[in-house]
């Protein structure tokens, strides 16, 4: 069973149980979109929904999980993942939980080596039962990026001077956004070392230019 809790921040909550759901996955899409692209197809950053789908767990017990994680989110929520263990000889869940990413793959790999690095090895192995997603998204729109990126070009494309360009770290939650002519190369350089100022690869990639 899947519990799904949508949430706009200070509002009301709405509880839905899906039976039969299973976890989605993004598909390939055409990157970099121009900005009246990315405006028509990107979800509303103030808006979205936590999935619980954990078959051990009774479903009062998905729900008090559902609502813990809604309620551990402020800021940053979409997109984020729930990762979790048992401890040997325990009945009670180990949780690791990732926000604010830009797809919901990376988010899960954030959550899974968190989880790892607490894991024991004769503990349970660590899988997802949850995810922090758009409400009302579907894995083949986009571009796919943060709440918080989408909610910046929202509300700064339209007065950015000249060409607008976003560019995302594929595994981490660095983003940069950048307006004007010939900014592109230089929106992912400064991209690339914020990443590697965390001690990671640099990954970054456009996914929104004009």
């Amino acid at each position: 069973m899947l519990v799904t809790i949508s949430r706009l921040a200070s509002a009301s909550l709405t509880v839905l149980f899906l039976f039969g759901a299973t976890a989605q996955t993004v598909s390939s899409q055409s990157l970099p979109m121009t900005s009246a692209e990315a405006k028509a197809s990107l979800p509303d950053p103030t808006r979205f929904r936590v999935t619980i789908n954990a078959a051990d767990l009774s479903p009062d017990d998905q729900q008090a999980l559902g609502q813990m994680v809604l309620d551990s989110v402020i800021d940053q929520h979409f997109f984020g993942s729930v990762v979790a263990f048992f401890p040997k000889n325990s009945n009670q869940m180990s949780i690791s939980t990732s926000l604010g990413l830009h797809t919901p793959e990376a988010a899960r790999a954030v959550a899974t080596t968190q989880c790892e690095t607490r894991r024991r090895p004769e503990d349970s192995s660590c899988r997802e039962i949850g995810q922090i997603l758009p409400e009302n998204w579907e894995p083949t729109e986009g571009p796919i990026l943060s709440a918080e990126a989408i909610a910046a070009f929202v509300q700064l494309s339209d007065d950015a001077p000249g060409a607008v360009v976003v560019v995302r770290s594929a595994a981490t939650t660095v983003w940069e956004m950048m307006g004007g002519e010939g900014v592109r190369d230089k929106a992912v350089e400064h991209c690339n070392a914020r990443v590697e100022e965390a001690g990671l690869s640099p990954d970054c990639d456009v996914v929104i230019a004009d």
